[in-house]
């Protein structure tokens, strides 16, 4: 009981602080997916050092907060062609810095750092450009509220569903607790929860939500297993323990981190 009212009161502020960051104003947001970015990097790496690798830590959660802050002030007016050209050349000091490793797993190390970069940050710096891939305002906090509460639907009633009635392992090697009747409900509701928003957030069709409801359904599923599959290999339980009871960043945003870039090219597509 203890451990299920901490859980209760974790989940209650986590959700507090996340719509209250994204209602708030652009720079809440920003500076949310920021701590998104450094946590959920520096996770990865913490699990990375569990399979015996050694990732350039602070290199790498460095140039992934360059990265998402340069595409936040881009996207928010600071058309500066120096971000670009910042954010193409900083990698190569990584490799310049391994060129005086002399060790023999080094460039595995490379490997693993710029991973951890293109796994957590690449996806949230996309973040920054889906409204305007839609048409839509730069700060858009009920789009992006939208995905999470589709996302959240679409977790909470797989496992409840999967619980009840799951017999059939979606993929028991890796996750052994996701069974494909809890995908499936999970996905059924996700449905149901985007054509409820739809008559909410009317800048977007009731169609557009639900393909996007699919899709954020489907990618955000085979996020969780991505990486249910990185804590696998690293011997872990959870990918960190800054929220009491649930875990690390990645494992409350793996989905959302996951979808986005299928969520972007929805809207370059359709746009």
């Amino acid at each position: 009981m203890k451990d299920l009212g901490k859980r209760a009161g974790t989940a209650v502020i986590f959700v507090i602080v996340v719509l209250g960051c994204i209602l708030w104003n652009k720079y809440s947001m920003g500076f949310l997916f920021l701590t998104v970015v450094f946590a959920g990097v520096q996770e990865y790496y913490q699990m990375s050092e569990k399979r015996d690798l050694e990732p350039m830590k602070w290199a790498g959660m460095g140039m992934a907060g360059i990265l998402y802050f340069s595409s936040f002030l881009y996207t928010n007016g600071a058309h500066w062609d120096g971000l670009l050209w910042i954010n193409l050349i900083l990698p190569f000091f990584l490799f310049i810095r391994v060129v005086f490793d002399h060790r023999e797993g080094a460039f595995s190390d490379l490997g693993d750092t710029l991973v951890g970069i293109f796994y957590v940050a690449v996806p949230l710096t996309l973040l920054n450009f889906i409204p305007s891939f839609a048409g839509l305002p730069s700060f858009s906090p009920f789009l992006i509220l939208g995905f999470l509460v589709i996302i959240w639907a679409n977790d909470t009633f797989a496992y409840i569903i999967g619980s009840k009635i799951g017999k059939n392992k979606l993929y028991a090697k890796v996750s052994p607790g996701k069974t494909w009747e809890g995908s499936i409900g999970g996905f059924i509701f996700a449905i149901g929860t985007a054509v409820l928003y739809s008559r909410f957030y009317t800048e977007l069709t009731m169609l557009d939500w639900v393909l996007l409801g699919g899709i954020l359904s489907v990618s955000g599923t085979i996020g969780d297993l991505v990486e249910s599959k990185i804590k696998r290999l690293s011997g872990v339980k959870d990918s960190g323990k800054i929220m009491p009871g649930h875990g690390g960043i990645l494992d409350r945003f793996d989905a959302f981190i996951f979808c986005l870039p299928f969520v972007a090219l929805y809207f370059i597509i359709t746009g």
